[in-house]
């Protein structure tokens, strides 16, 4: 995997691009914090390449609040206490 600065994008973006169809990723840093993905596609794979990443994107978050819940110990909630959280924040929603 290559990282690659914004600054670079900006200055030599045909190296990047070169960079790009070799590599099929890259990484786009930011003050050499990585904050964007980037990889090559083509029309035909377009949609197939969104809808697997969108896909990819919703399993990480479920695994992250997975995890927040075991870090406070909410995964040992039962359904009835579940129910009540819920029950309640509804309604102070409703105020």
């Amino acid at each position: 995997m290559q990282f690659v600065s914004v600054r670079d994008l900006r200055i030599r973006p045909g190296a990047v691009w070169q960079s790009l169809k070799k590599g099929k990723e890259l990484i786009l840093t930011s003050r050499g914090k990585p904050f964007a993905l980037m990889v090559e596609t083509d029309e035909l794979h377009l949609e197939q390449l969104l809808t697997e990443w969108r896909r990819v994107q919703a399993k990480v978050a479920v695994s992250r609040v997975r995890e927040r819940a075991q870090r406070l110990g909410l995964d040992q909630l039962s359904h009835e206490e579940i129910d009540k959280i819920v029950h309640k924040a509804r309604s102070k929603r409703k105020r």
